[in-house]
C-alpha cells in the first residue's frame, strides 16, 4: 500500500515498477499496464525477493516512491480466510457502530516463532488508509465525527500479517473494505440569529426526508416542550418577546434524533430617540456648522450604531456620509429649509426619532453687473441691506466711490483713462442683524470716449466700380463700414481703409461707424459716384425726333457740370453750368448756328473734365 500523495487531485495518475535488484536500474521494469491503481497487489513470485515502487504522474510531473520489498518464504503457506464483518453499517447521531470482528486466519506457519500481526486502517478514501493503534483481531470505533446536516462514510479494512523471529513481517492479506455510514438526518441550517421585541422571527430550516416525522420543541427555561401543531421539517416561530431556544426531534424507524440548538436573542425596543435643533447658534445660508442634539438612547443590547438623514421634502432621504455619532453636525453648507432625523440600530432593533427642521436665515446681496460706463465715471447699483442690517462696497484703491461706500447706489470714478478700457472687480456686501453674509461681484468697465468719425471725403468714380476708401482710424474704440444707399462689397469691414469693389453705378452712400462698448456710436458717410460717360460725335439738330440734342450720358450725375462749345475759330458759341444735355444747336443769344466742327470742354466737378469736338450737321 502507498500513502496518498499531497497537492494532487483525481487527474493524477499512476503505475508500478519491480526489480530483483535495487543497485542496477536497467533491471527496474513496470509491471502490467493495467496496474495504475494507488496500492498494488503483487502475484506470486518465482523469485526469492522482488523490489517495488510507485511512479505517481500529476500535472506531467513524475514523483518516485521509496523501494519496497517482497521476500518468497522457503515452505510457507499462504493466509487465508481474512474476512470483516458486519460489511456495511449505518449509524445516527448518538450511536455508536457494532465492533467490527475478523475472521481466524488459516495458512502461514513457517516455524514454531511465527506469530500473527494485525493491523487496522480507516479512511474516508477506500483507496488509502490510515494506520490505528488497534493490533488485535477485532475492532470497536468509538469516535465518529458527523458532518452535520449530511450523511458520511468511512472505510476499514484488517492487514494480517506473519511476524518472523527476525521481526520481520511476511505473506500480508488484506481483508474485504468495509463501511460506516454516518446518517446526520437532523440538522438545522439556520443560526442564531437577534431580532428585536415584538417582531416576526425568521424561519427556521433544516434538512429534509418524506420518510421521516418532525417535532418541534423550544426551551422553557427548564425542561424542553413540544410546540403544538410545529410538525413540518421547519418552522416560524412568529411574534417573540423573549429570548429562545429551539430544537428539533426526529423519528427514524425506532430511533429519535434530536437536532443541534439554535437560540433566537430577543432585545427590548429602543426607546429615548429623540433629538433637538435648539441651540444658541444660528444658521445662515450657505454656512454651515450646526450641531443638533440627541438624547441617549435605552434598549436594544446596550452599543448602538448612529446614522443622520436629510431630506429638503421629507419624501427623499439622503445618507449623511460618514457621521455616526450620537449628535449630528451640519458639515455641508445649507441655502433651503431642510429636514434631519436620526436612525439608532441596536440587537436587531432600528429605531427613527422625530424631525428637525433647519431653516437657513436667507440674506442675499444683489447687484448689477455688469456695469459698463462711457469714460472715467460710473454708477453702482445695489439692493439696499436688510432693514438693521449694513451694505458696503469693497473696491480696489483705483477707484474712488461718491457719495461714500455704504451707499447701495453710488458713484464710481478712476483717473482718466489712457487705454480703450479697463476692468475693476468690485464686491457689495450685505449683513443682517444676526451676523449672516452674503456678498455679489460686480464687473465694471470704464470705457474711453470716442471722438467723431470721419468717413474721408466724396469719390466719383468713371469707368470703375472699385476703389480704395480713406475714412479715420479710431484711436478708442472700433469702426466699420455698411451700406447706406446704392451697394458694393468691402474687403474688411472694419478697416479704415479697406478697399470696395462691385460698386454699382449711381450714387452710393458708405457709413463708417466707430463704437466703444456703451460710449454712444460716432459715424460719418461718404459718397461714392460711379458713372460711364459717353459723349457723342455729332448731332443732328433739325427736329425730326431723332438727335436734336448733344446728349451726354451719364452727366445727369453731375449737377454742377459745366459744359463750354467754341467754333474752329475759338470764339465760345456755347455755355451752360449744370448741363442738363438740353444744347440743340444753338448759341446763346439763340441764334442757329451752321454745320461745322465744334469743339467743347466738360467739367464733371472739381476733379475731372472731357475735351473734344463734335460735329453739327443738320
Amino acid at each position: 500500500m502507498g500513502s496518498k500523495p499531497n497537492g494532487v487531485d483525481l487527474t493524477v495518475k499512476y503505475y508500478w515498477i519491480k526489480s530483483p535488484d535495487t543497485l542496477n536500474t536497467a533491471f527496474w521494469t513496470q509491471t502490467s499496464p493495467s496496474d495504475t491503481f494507488p496500492n498494488y497487489l503483487a502475484p506470486n513470485l518465482g523469485a526469492i525477493q522482488m523490489f517495488y515502487k510507485r511512479i505517481v504522474i500529476f500535472n506531467g510531473i513524475e514523483d518516485t516512491s521509496n523501494a519496497c520489498v517482497v521476500k518468497v518464504l522457503p515452505g510457507s503457506i499462504s493466509l487465508s480466510e481474512n474476512i470483516v464483518n458486519p460489511t456495511i453499517q449505518s449509524v445516527y447521531p448518538g450511536h455508536i457502530p457494532l465492533t467490527f470482528i475478523g475472521s481466524n486466519i488459516t495458512g502461514g506457519s513457517v516455524s514454531p516463532f511465527d506469530s500473527l500481526k494485525y493491523v487496522w486502517l480507516k479512511s474516508q478514501d477506500p483507496n488509502f488508509g490510515i494506520a490505528l493503534a488497534a493490533t488485535e483481531g477485532t475492532y470497536f470505533e468509538p469516535n465518529l465525527i458527523f458532518n452535520e446536516g449530511a450523511d458520511t462514510t468511512f472505510y476499514y479494512d484488517r492487514f494480517v500479517y506473519i511476524l518472523l523471529p527476525t521481526a520481520e513481517l511476511a505473506c500480508v492479506l488484506p481483508s474485504n473494505l468495509v463501511e460506516v455510514v454516518l446518517n446526520d438526518t437532523n440538522f438545522i441550517f439556520t443560526s442564531d440569529t437577534i431580532i428585536c421585541s415584538g417582531t416576526d422571527a425568521s424561519l427556521i430550516s433544516g434538512n429534509s426526508d418524506t420518510n421521516y416525522t418532525y417535532q418541534w420543541q423550544k426551551y422553557n427555561g427548564t425542561s424542553w416542550e413540544y410546540i403544538f401543531g410545529a410538525t413540518n421539517f421547519e418552522y416560524f416561530p412568529g411574534i417573540l418577546t423573549n429570548t429562545t431556544k429551539f430544537r428539533r426531534v426526529v423519528h427514524i424507524s425506532s430511533y429519535n434524533l434530536i437536532s443541534n440548538i439554535i437560540t433566537i436573542y430577543v432585545t427590548p425596543n429602543i426607546s429615548n430617540n429623540f433629538i433637538s435643533d435648539e441651540s444658541p447658534q444660528q444658521i445662515c445660508a450657505g454656512q454651515s456648522g450646526a450641531t443638533i442634539g440627541g438624547l441617549n438612547p435605552t434598549g436594544g443590547n446596550g452599543s448602538y450604531q448612529y446614522s443622520w438623514w436629510y431630506s429638503s421634502n421629507q419624501i427623499n432621504w439622503t445618507l449623511y456620509i460618514g457621521f455616526s455619532e450620537i449628535y449630528g453636525f451640519i458639515s455641508h453648507a445649507l441655502y433651503n429649509k431642510t429636514y434631519f432625523k436620526r436612525i439608532i440600530q441596536s440587537g436587531g432593533c432600528v429605531s427613527t426619532s422625530n424631525i428637525v427642521t433647519v431653516s437657513p436665515i436667507i440674506v442675499e446681496a444683489i447687484a448689477d453687473s455688469p456695469v459698463l460706463s462711457c469714460g472715467n465715471n460710473a454708477v453702482l447699483i445695489a439692493t439696499p441691506p436688510p432693514i438693521g442690517g449694513s451694505g458696503w462696497w469693497e473696491v480696489p484703491s483705483a477707484i474712488s466711490l461718491l457719495p461714500d461706500s455704504s451707499n447701495a447706489i453710488t458713484n464710481a470714478s478712476i483717473p482718466p483713462l489712457t487705454v480703450n478700457n479697463v476692468t475693476f472687480q468690485v464686491v457689495w456686501h450685505v449683513q443682517n442683524s444676526d451676523g449672516c453674509k452674503d456678498t455679489a461681484n460686480v464687473a465694471v468697465t470704464f470705457f474711453h470716449s470716442i471722438s467723431p468719425a470721419n468717413a474721408g471725403t466724396d469719390i466719383t468714380l468713371i469707368g470703375v466700380d472699385s476703389v480704395q476708401l480713406n475714412a479715420v482710424s479710431p484711436q478708442f474704440g472700433v469702426g466699420y463700414w455698411s451700406v447706406v444707399l446704392g451697394g458694393g462689397e468691402f474687403v474688411y469691414n472694419n478697416d479704415a481703409h479697406t478697399y470696395a469693389k462691385n460698386i454699382p453705378q449711381g450714387e452710393n452712400i458708405f457709413r463708417w461707424k466707430v463704437t466703444n462698448g456703451p460710449c454712444i456710436p460716432q459715424a460719418d458717410e461718404v459718397k461714392i459716384l460711379v458713372t460711364n460717360i459717353k459723349i457723342p460725335e455729332g448731332f443732328s439738330p433739325n427736329f425730326d425726333g431723332l438727335n436734336d440734342y448733344f446728349e451726354i450720358k451719364g452727366v445727369e450725375f453731375y449737377p454742377k457740370s459745366e459744359l463750354i462749345v467754341s467754333s474752329r475759330w475759338g470764339t465760345e458759341v456755347y455755355h451752360k453750368t449744370g448741363y442738363d444735355n438740353s444744347w440743340d444747336g444753338k448759341s446763346m443769344n439763340n441764334s442757329v448756328l451752321s454745320e461745322d466742327t465744334y469743339f467743347y470742354v466738360l467739367k464733371l466737378d472739381e476733379k475731372n473734365s472731357r475735351k473734344g469736338y463734335v460735329i453739327l450737321k443738320r
